[in-house]
């Protein structure tokens, strides 16, 4: 039997009530009673889900989850959360399961980078799965991730090993080798494994709780790369220069030394030994190996020392490197931070959040995100708000230094989308904000309810958001898209407006403009918000789209009957035209406006010389030549309207374009029907079109028209030309002819 939906709402908007107060056993009886109308509602289903994770009710909470799954069989967030909740019980068995499920579901989707994070996660908790280290390594390759696909390829080595299967062990190193040739623990292994000697197996992981993973800042994650770069330069192949035998030359010997004092600074590095290791790198420099991974990792040891301008100085050589840039510009802001520093600590920091960020943005929104992050940069540098800067700095940094933030970023892009159309959101911002994962789950929870209908809901969720971050003008944005989805017009209209102006009082134009824009989208008819709009444009130098919308809003005014400001802003307009030396098709659209107001003011002769003046600028207008056309016959100038339609008519035989010469000299014959000269040229077009039969009927008409004016030649060359054309009847028009003296 269908359920009732009228209930099942009610009880899903108590049960959010009951949610907001923290009443979570309340919103369970709640969320219960509307599953029993549609049981397999998912918005229902996922409020259900989380009321028992806040009740710590983690059975009932996954069991929730495995129907959302089956439920909504593409989405990837029922099974994330069924891992986490499988893992905090101790169920190794069923988490890893979901993490496998989970992985698919994002690899069929084609986001590998998703897949990995979820093969990962089933790999920390069953270190043995070899279908999950197999898609790993695959993933890994694929992602051009060497060191790391390498590194799965030895670990399945080791397990095979273990359950007695040599070979296949060994292929697996040989699979290493094909990645990393050069690659010493590869090689060891598979010696290893043909001298019978066991491979090391990984520390078990405890099977009651999920494993905490290593959490590597942008830094440390860095440091790997640079020490296994400069592993594998001991392993480059030298130029090996012509020698007599005897003693290797000195560059030779030089070779030596520095393949030596690399191999000691990793070592020295590895073990902690700070100062050896700084020794080391300081001498490699000496003798010429000026490698960015030699100044990253000199930056990092004197990092450790507290020497924050000798970090410094090394850093910002290898931050030059695009493949040490993220690190870098971590350790730059941790130094400057450390040295109270902080705007130039914000400013490395934005750059480390920036280049991931624009991994999750097309390329039609990277350069407004770039922009963002500037601009964000910059204000927190002109504010002069120590306190503020400062735990916004900290923020920073204990989001880049936790747990998967670069998972994070994507995440978040994915699961908020834009926050209007048109309009760019830097992750940044939403950290700017308390609490800013409850901001973001609001977020996301409403837009899956705006997409599912469920308004009230999603306005529930918008509130909650702007409640915990109230200057984050994107839970705005989302408010003002729900309430317009509700019906709300003038509502939404004035948020958007409210958002438009704080953006510009930000000094973010940019966003102003997109958002005014969504809001003349609603309202074309605010035309001080396109006043607005369009001074922030011309002040971007955003010329072109300010001429788009000054033609936008001067036919509004002229629409409205503010005819004289329509025409001030046109003047305006044509000296923006006229400063910045734009293309002339504006200074034409701009005249065709300025026109029209005086086609309605019926002032001819002055919009006669706006049209000229169109055609001045743009010959091939043919909108203003028609209106020429029309004008001359209006003021009885019959001869320069027809001269105006030969030339009208010979820009479309130009063109080949016989139908819209057909239409447009119809129209003009309609308007005249007893100008017999209008009928002879739309013969004449009949005739260039190849349709005979209707070219006849134009000049038998015409021939007619002009024997009743008294034209008589004129009338008798008309059937002379019908007569040319040898029409079935033509007899019948020989006849006429010779009654007509002809």
């Amino acid at each position: 039997m269908a359920g009732r939906r009228n209930i099942y709402e009610k009880h899903l908007k108590a049960g959010h009530d009951y949610a907001w107060d923290g009443r979570w056993d309340k919103a369970v009886e709640q969320y219960r009673l509307a599953l029993a109308e549609f049981p397999e509602e998912p918005p229902a289903l996922v409020a259900l889900a989380q009321a028992y994770r806040e009740l710590g009710k983690r059975a009932e909470a996954a069991q929730v989850y495995r129907t959302l799954a089956k439920v909504s069989p593409r989405d990837p967030v029922p099974l994330m959360h069924l891992a986490q909740l499988e893992a905090e019980q101790g169920h190794v068995a069923q988490a890893v399961d979901a993490c496998m499920a989970l992985a698919d579901l994002h690899r069929d989707a084609g986001d590998i980078r998703q897949a990995v994070a979820a093969w990962e996660q089933a790999v920390r908790l069953a270190p043995d799965h070899i279908a999950a280290r197999q898609r790993l390594a695959a993933a890994y390759a694929q992602l051009r991730a060497v060191d790391k696909a390498v590194e799965q390829h030895l670990a399945l080595a080791g397990i095979l090993q273990r359950m007695g299967q040599v070979e296949k062990a060994i292929q697996q190193c040989r699979e290493a080798l094909r990645l990393a040739p050069a690659n010493l623990a590869a090689r060891n292994m598979m010696e290893m494994l043909r001298e019978g000697a066991e491979a090391e197996r990984p520390a078990p992981v405890a099977p009651q709780e999920a494993p905490a993973a290593e959490v590597l800042t942008p830094a440390a994650e860095t440091q790997r790369k640079a020490l296994t770069e400069l592993a594998g330069a001991l392993f480059e192949e030298k130029a090996a220069p012509a020698q007599p035998q005897g003693e290797p030359t000195a560059q030779a010997a030089d070779r030596a030394t520095v393949d030596a004092l690399i191999s000691q600074a990793i070592d020295f590095q590895t073990r902690g030994l700070v100062d050896e290791a700084i020794s080391s790198y300081l001498r490699l420099l000496k003798m010429g190996e000026d490698r960015p991974a030699i100044h990253f990792n000199l930056g990092l040891l004197f990092q450790q020392q507290l020497r924050f301008e000798d970090a410094i100085e090394h850093l910002l050589r290898s931050v030059k490197a695009p493949e040490y840039r993220l690190g870098s510009h971590f350790a730059l802001g941790q130094c400057y931070r450390a040295q109270g520093q902080v705007g130039l600590s914000i400013e490395h920091f934005l750059e480390v959040l920036k280049i991931v960020d624009l991994e999750t943005v097309g390329r039609d929104q990277a350069d407004d995100l770039i922009q963002l992050y500037e601009n964000l940069a910059e204000s927190y540098q002109a504010q002069g708000d120590a306190d503020k800067a400062r735990s916004f700095a900290d923020s920073l940094v204990q989001f880049l230094s936790g747990k998967g933030w670069q998972d994070k970023v994507r995440e978040a892009r994915k699961r908020l989308g834009g926050a209007g159309e048109g309009v760019t959101v830097s992750m940044a911002e939403l950290l700017e904000a308390e609490e800013s994962d409850e901001v973001l789950r609001a977020l996301s929870l409403g837009q899956e309810y705006l997409k599912r209908g469920l308004l009230a809901a999603a306005a529930d969720e918008c509130y909650r958001a702007v409640g915990l971050a109230p200057d984050y003008l994107p839970a705005h944005m989302k408010l003002a898209d729900v309430w317009l989805q509700m019906g709300d017009i003038p509502r939404a209209a004035d948020k958007y407006r409210l958002v438009a102006d704080l953006y510009a009082l930000r000094g973010d134009e940019k966003r102003a403009v997109a958002v005014y824009r969504r809001l003349l989208q609603i309202n074309a008819a605010d035309t001080d918000a396109r006043a607005t709009c369009i001074k922030l444009l011309v002040k971007q130098g955003e010329y072109e789209a300010a001429m788009e919308e000054y033609i936008t809003q001067i036919q509004m005014l002229a629409r409205v009957a503010q005819v004289d400001q329509a025409l001030a802003l046109a003047q305006e307009a044509q000296a923006l035209i006229r400063e910045h030396d734009l293309a002339p098709r504006w200074q034409a659209a701009v005249l065709h406006q300025v026109a029209e107001i005086q086609v309605g003011r019926v002032q001819w002769k002055a919009a006669l010389d706006t049209y000229r003046q169109i055609t001045a600028l743009s010959p091939t207008d043919e909108r203003a030549r028609i209106r020429l056309v029309d004008l001359h016959f209006k003021l009885g100038r019959d001869a320069e309207a027809l001269a105006q339609l030969n030339e009208l008519i010979a820009l479309y035989r130009e063109r080949g374009d016989h139908n819209r010469m057909i239409r447009v000299v119809r129209e003009l014959a309609d308007l005249r029907p007893d100008n017999a000269d209008l009928h002879r040229l739309l013969a004449r077009a009949y005739q260039a079109a190849g349709r005979m039969a209707e070219a006849v009927q134009e000049l038998d008409l015409a021939s007619r028209l002009l024997w009743d004016e008294g034209q008589q030649d004129g009338a008798r060359e008309a059937l002379r030309e019908l007569i040319a054309l040898n029409p079935p009847n033509v007899e019948t028009y020989r006849a006429r002819l010779q009654q007509m003296g002809g």
